[in-house]
């Protein structure tokens, strides 16, 4: 693992993390479609200034954001509506 992987990494661990807690109003679990988009907006935000400063290359850039965007997509879906895994 290079240095260069290491906060893609990061922020992969995190979201995982994250889908798995499970805000609960009474009985039932609220549904990820009615939080806000911000958190995943900033850590968006991070990860294009963690690719800028380490300057990855195009090819790589695009497969972190292509990675970090599926991860991010499949964190929510379980808790989602409206949305379907890309899965199977």
């Amino acid at each position: 693992m290079t240095w260069g992987t290491l906060p893609l990494c990061l922020v992969i661990l995190v979201l995982l993390m994250a889908s798995s807690a499970c805000e609960k109003e009474g009985n039932h679990p609220k549904a990820t479609d009615d939080f806000p988009a911000d958190v995943a907006s900033a850590w968006f935000d991070l990860l294009y200034d963690i690719v800028k400063t380490e300057q990855i290359s195009p090819p790589a850039a695009s497969r972190t954001y292509g990675i970090a965007a599926v991860t991010l997509y499949e964190a929510i879906v379980p808790g989602s509506l409206e949305h379907r895994s890309l899965v199977g």
